[in-house]
């Protein structure tokens, strides 16, 4: 008789060793899904996701072994729901610590900051990749440093999608994302998200957008709103949609983006602040609800007074600066 061996059992069909059959992950079972890129392991997948680098495997048992080793780029995998996540704790105020000294951490841009050169005591800090799409955002963003300890943001929406339309706005593009975040799916890193408007193929969306502010705030995030200058550069009622958000009490704050450019006296240069797009005047600004805390693209333009000039010369008061990375 030896160990493993199958035997005949007269009068009974023949015993089989027990075994548990494996099911292919169904729609039902993933939240989303994400194509792999080269440096992915389970481990980083998962932590974009706020989920195991073992949810990862469990999810997809024909195309990924136990061990993660066959990772392959361009796969397309299965994305579980996290079990319910919750939210960072943020401070019971709920409030944004001004004056805000931030940075966004752009896909573009190389290298992970814990707080970029020439930002000192930077408080927050947010993700960008442009896109509006909960699931390619993740899978697309650079992941803030786990060394910084200030408020950390997941900014969606931004422009300048190599996918068509994946950076623009609509209603199912809102409904989505507002269905994302009551559902618990922003990762559970971040207490606040950034909404860059800038690109919508439709008009009258500012119901919607109010509804998704509302529904960020009732999950307990910190809220800001960024646009190209003073309105958003692609959407066809900017004017009355910008003059709408900032009247918004579930917006924190709002970051106008400036710019800069080559300077009158010295054309070879771009360390003048130029400011931003002004196609809808800036007027609507100086009775915002919400504070005001420009993003350059240099820190010298806070340190040599030409932000705080720009802002006295339209009679705006600022609570704070952000800038682009690197510097």
């Amino acid at each position: 008789l030896q160990i493993d061996q199958v035997l005949c059992i007269p009068g009974s069909s023949v015993a089989k060793p027990n075994a548990t059959p494996t099911v292919a992950p169904t729609a039902s079972t993933c939240s989303s899904r994400y194509v792999v890129v080269s440096g992915d392991t389970c481990t980083t997948i998962g932590t974009k996701f706020g989920i195991s680098a073992t949810a990862i495997i469990a999810a997809n048992p024909t195309t990924i072994n136990i061990g993660c080793t066959n990772l392959q780029i361009g796969k397309n995998i299965c994305i579980p729901g996290a079990p319910a996540p919750q939210p960072v704790a943020i401070p019971t105020s709920g409030a944004v610590v001004f004056p805000v000294v931030g940075w966004f951490e752009e896909t573009s841009f190389g290298g992970t900051f814990s707080s970029p050169i020439g930002t000192p005591g930077a408080n927050m800090a947010s993700t960008f990749s442009g896109y509006t799409d909960l699931t390619q955002n993740i899978g697309t963003l650079k992941l803030l440093s786990t060394s910084f300890t200030g408020a950390k943001y997941i900014t969606l929406g931004g422009g300048g999608c190599t996918v068509a339309g994946a950076c623009s706005w609509d209603q199912t593009a809102i409904a989505n994302l507002q269905a994302n975040i009551l559902n618990n799916r922003i990762p559970s890193i971040y207490t606040g998200i950034g909404f860059d408007i800038e690109e919508a193929s439709v008009s009258g969306l500012l119901p919607n957008f109010k509804s998704l502010f509302q529904a960020a705030k009732s999950k307990g995030y910190l809220v800001f709103v960024t646009v190209s200058g003073n309105a958003p550069y692609g959407v066809p009622d900017k004017c009355p949609l910008m003059t709408g958000i900032l009247a918004d009490t579930n917006v924190d704050f709002h970051v106008p983006q400036l710019y800069g450019g080559p300077c009158p006296s010295n054309p070879s240069t771009e360390d003048c602040l130029i400011g931003g797009a002004n196609e809808c005047g800036w007027d609507m600004w100086k009775s915002a609800r919400s504070p005001i805390v420009p993003v350059i693209y240099k820190k010298l333009y806070k340190d040599n007074g030409e932000l705080d000039q720009w802002a006295a010369s339209l009679g705006i008061t600022l609570k704070g600066y952000m800038v682009w990375t690197p510097l």
